[in-house]
């Protein structure tokens, strides 16, 4: 949908979560999919240690 949306010749992005645990954040979405109309993903390693 998105690449239809903004034709061939726009970037089409995403920051993803980097969530690889069994049954995790990463397990709920189909990227491998997505990615036929993606030209990158960013993938948010720092999600995982903070000050928190």
């Amino acid at each position: 949908a998105l690449r239809t949306k903004f034709g061939a010749n726009n970037l089409v992005t995403a920051a993803i979560t980097a969530d690889g645990s069994h049954g995790g954040k990463i397990d709920a979405a189909d990227y491998a999919a997505a990615a036929q109309s993606m030209n990158w993903y960013n993938v948010m390693t720092y999600d995982f240690y903070g000050a928190w």
